[in-house]
């Protein structure tokens, strides 16, 4: 099993999109703080819980969509 298992296609190019909604709507600064918190993920889940610590909301498709209105 490698990092790519279960990554469905187009997820690199929306990737770049989330990125660049979270840019816009708050700052690099947030991004980096999530940035700097990633050695610490090991699992999806703790991602998850360190996203939604930083950004308070989960990450998924109905958040990045609400954020690009």
């Amino acid at each position: 099993m490698d990092s790519t298992d279960g990554i469905k296609d187009g997820l690199y190019e929306e990737f770049g999109f989330a990125i660049e909604l979270l840019v816009k709507k708050y700052d690099k600064k947030k991004l980096l703080k999530l940035i700097k918190l990633l050695p610490d993920c090991s699992t999806n889940k703790l991602f998850i819980k360190k996203f939604k610590e930083v950004y308070s909301f989960t990450p998924n498709y109905k958040e990045f969509n609400n954020l690009s209105s």
